[in-house]
């Protein structure tokens, strides 16, 4: 029997970086059946979250999205490419 569902973590990178269309990936990644975006009303316990912004006392895991795609072994080929 399950003890409790995951704790959704916050994955934080700005607009337009990709977040949305890597979404299903870096739920997999990460272990997740659900993701949302932050600003669909505080989602629920067991999602991978996307932001822009987080608050400072944001009690969730935050992961930069650069570090989280490390993870996703085939990205979305239409992500942007960061500028280095």
């Amino acid at each position: 029997m399950e003890s409790e569902m995951a704790e959704s973590i916050i994955i934080l990178g700005p607009q337009g970086c990709g977040k949305t269309l890597n979404a299903a990936a870096l739920a997999k990644a990460y272990g997740f059946n659900k993701w949302c975006d932050a600003d669909d009303r505080m989602p629920k316990t067991g999602h991978l979250i996307l932001a822009h912004y987080v608050m400072a006392d944001c009690p969730l895991r935050v992961v930069e999205f650069r570090d989280a795609m490390k993870k996703v072994p085939n990205p979305h080929p239409a992500t942007p490419r960061p500028n280095t």
